[in-house]
């Protein structure tokens, strides 16, 4: 009888020993399989975003006018949001950018052009005094200093010595990308988040009159008329007169002087001279999301697209 208990004991035992070991395998196979599915998910999603990339740039290199904010690249709900690849595709890709004019946010499916935007790199430090000055960061003058010492302008010393508490050094060399606005002295996160929208550092480093936002227009106008000891009424009207002319459906061309109404020669020179204006962009900041119907699975590709056909800056996340 004690044979049998015991045997009946090691039965149960090997049982549950199985039961576990069937349990355990059960669940490595099932990650196994969760991970492989996040893996397709992910290559699927990554294909979708490449096609969306691809999409925006047919548009750009195929728009004639190229130059415009209501171009079809900039704003066209119907092409990019919802790019699908092929019959059976297992999703689609969106291309869209945030829009803010300071009073809302608002979605625009379409590309966003880098010359509507100041350069931190090539931007006067007076310019960058008025932008920081636009968003109230405190001592606009002394962080545009930083700003420019940063990227190593001629002329403007920061001793290591300001950078110690921070642990590392000033580096004096072009911005590289704007995320290292944050590591400028004096930077917060806050007027970090009021610059990011408004800053670029790949555009030709001139402001297309035909993209340009509001608030980069009223920046450079009080840029502009810093630049002169009388300023008259034309010049204080800039960035007034330019949206009401584009509202009007004018396109400024290389005529934009004689557009803008400077008919004295005064003015024009101080618009001309401060080397600040174009009608044209070059280069295209490209934000696509590829998207997986079934669960939802995103995967985002953002690139800087230029004239020449060249992506000079990629990042996938």
């Amino acid at each position: 009888m004690k044979k049998k208990a015991s045997a009946v004991i090691i039965c149960l035992w090997v049982l549950v020993i199985l039961t576990m070991l069937a349990v355990g395998i059960g669940h490595r196979v099932s990650m196994a399989l969760r991970l492989s599915r996040y893996q397709r998910d992910k290559l699927i999603a990554s294909y979708l975003a490449k096609a969306g990339v691809e999409r925006a740039i047919f548009e750009i290199t195929n728009d004639t006018t190229a130059n415009l904010i209501n171009s079809k690249w900039a704003s066209n709900k119907d092409v990019f949001e919802k790019i699908m690849v092929g019959a059976n595709s297992q999703g689609f890709a969106t291309v869209s950018y945030v829009m803010n004019d300071g009073f809302r946010e608002e979605t625009i499916f379409g590309v966003v052009d880098e010359e509507r935007k100041i350069n931190l790199n090539t931007a006067p430090c007076g310019l960058l005094e008025k932008l920081l000055d636009y968003v109230n960061a405190d001592n606009p003058v002394d962080l545009a200093k930083y700003i420019c010492g940063w990227r190593g302008d001629a002329g403007v010393t920061v001793p290591d010595a300001e950078y110690e508490s921070l642990g590392y050094k000033n580096k004096g060399k072009p911005f590289t990308n704007i995320q290292e606005l944050k590591l400028v002295k004096g930077m917060t996160l806050e007027i970090y988040k009021s610059l990011e929208n408004l800053v670029t550092v790949h555009s030709s480093g001139k402001i297309n009159l035909n993209t340009a936002s509001p608030q980069i227009l009223e920046i450079v106008t009080n840029y502009i008329i810093s630049l002169t000891t009388s300023p008259t009424p034309n010049l204080s009207a800039l960035a007034e007169t330019t949206l009401k002319l584009r509202t009007d459906k004018i396109i400024f061309d290389s005529t934009f002087t004689d557009q803008l109404g400077l008919i004295s020669a005064d003015e024009a020179s101080v618009v001309n001279n401060a080397n600040l204006l174009d009608v044209k962009s070059t280069c295209f900041f490209i934000t696509s999301n590829g998207k997986i119907e079934k669960n939802g699975f995103t995967q985002t590709l953002s690139v800087i697209y230029n004239r020449t056909g060249e992506i000079v800056y990629r990042y996938e996340g």
